[in-house]
């Protein structure tokens, strides 16, 4: 899968601030593409609606074919994905 384009959009928590990142798709290292490829397949649902006061985090990629949106807050972060937050939210302080 080719991946142009990255955006992490970091909501709520207490504070409910909003920061967001971004991140051309050639900036990627193997294993945060091979994690967001793996995220993109599962289409799972990585967010739990009756959490309160939990970070959220969208990840918008955009490939060749379009753009898609995966949401997930705090305590769902799906496997692999952690240093890519991490990465990007550097970015947004």
């Amino acid at each position: 899968m080719t991946i142009l384009s990255v955006t992490l959009t970091r909501s709520g928590g207490f504070a409910g601030l909003i920061r967001q990142a971004s991140m051309p798709g050639a900036d990627l290292k193997t294993a945060e593409r091979t994690a967001l490829e793996h995220l993109l397949a599962s289409r799972a649902p990585h967010r739990d609606p009756q959490a309160r006061d939990q970070l959220v985090y969208e990840l918008e990629v955009e490939t060749p074919d379009g753009r898609t949106r995966v949401e997930f807050d705090e305590l769902h972060v799906p496997q692999g994905i952690a240093p890519l937050i991490a990465r990007m939210g550097k970015g947004s302080e």
